[in-house]
């Protein structure tokens, strides 16, 4: 069953890989063979993963992102690719929950998820094709 999801060679990028679901994707993929790069907007928070997968023998990188910055999202691939040849997997992990009741909500705050949540997931994916 391992052999199914074999990553060797492969290098991925988690977006929001410093929390939650999104570190246990980085070790999930690292586990699989896979070298990860983990990105989140506080560095301090990304070193401590990246330290955990390369204890677990692959080659990991911590970088800091905006996501609902493209030129923030473009730098962030710039330094994958400065220390990787290529990239073959990107997890969108990241997300802003900010809870209230609809009626009550601040136009502002919703704007804030809505940007982080499906714009930045948005710009992450076109990353590549800016790059390229």
């Amino acid at each position: 069953m391992v052999n199914l999801f074999d990553l060797t060679g492969k290098v991925a990028i988690v977006v929001g890989g410093a929390g939650g679901i999104g570190h246990a994707q980085a070790l999930g993929l690292a586990k699989a063979g896979a070298d990860v790069v983990v990105a989140s907007r506080k560095l301090e928070h990304l070193e401590p993963v990246a330290k955990e997968i390369q204890t677990r023998g692959r080659r990991s990188l911590a970088v800091p992102v905006e996501v609902t910055q493209e030129k923030s999202v473009v730098a962030m691939l710039d330094s994958v690719l400065k220390e990787f040849p290529h990239v073959d997997v990107l997890v969108n992990a990241h997300g802003l929950a900010i809870r209230k009741p609809a009626d009550t909500f601040p136009l502002d705050e919703w704007q804030q998820v809505i940007d982080v949540n499906t714009r930045g997931t948005f710009i992450c994916c076109q990353a590549r094709r800016v790059v390229a």
